[in-house]
């Protein structure tokens, strides 16, 4: 009898230690990638005298393989399969040729959208009411709850800017848009 119970005791232990030993090797694998897509491409916002309406003044496209991003940022080990979730951190949008007569202050509201060949419904970031003052850097908001892993499963992503002008714009700009990521891989 005390022989069943100093083995029962000794492969508690032992289970005990191979637990806690497969829990730290899946932390280990947990990984939160910072992700940079669309800032590649020049978006030309087109001379436009249309203040009436909303519309979209420019668009771009790009590729990205996320697989391979995730396989470079996890030494190999994970892929894109093992993606947990997508969450934007950040949305902005630079104008490389701006002046004071062509800037952001152009536009009464903007939004961006981008979508891609894992998913091709438009997803759209918003700024409702912007501020008439010259600018050629324009952050929109962002949820950052919102997961957009579904976005990232392709590896073609097209932009979209779209605004109601404030003013028309005189001149065709170049523009990029730069949409942060902060992708949560688990192994």
């Amino acid at each position: 009898m005390r022989f069943i119970s100093v083995t029962a005791f000794i492969v508690a232990i032992a289970v005990t230690a191979m637990l806690n030993s497969c829990k730290k090797i899946s932390e280990e694998l947990k990984y939160d990638l910072p992700l940079q897509i669309g800032n590649e491409e020049i978006i030309v916002l087109a001379p436009t005298s249309d203040t009436t309406a909303e519309h979209i003044i420019g668009s771009g496209t790009n590729s990205c393989n996320i697989d391979s991003f995730v396989r470079a940022n996890t030494k190999n080990v994970l892929g894109v399969n093992n993606i947990n979730s997508v969450k934007l951190t950040a949305c902005t949008v630079f104008i490389h040729n701006g002046s004071t007569i062509n800037n952001f202050a152009n536009l009464e509201s903007c939004y961006t959208s981008f979508y891609s060949t894992g998913n091709t419904t438009p997803f759209q970031v918003v700024l409702a009411s912007n501020p008439a003052t010259y600018s050629t850097v324009l952050n929109l908001p962002v949820d950052p709850t919102i997961n957009l892993k579904s976005y990232i499963k392709g590896n073609d992503f097209f932009y979209n800017i779209g605004a109601k002008l404030r003013k028309p714009i005189t001149d065709s700009l170049r523009c990029t848009i730069e949409y942060t990521f902060s992708v949560n891989v688990l192994g």
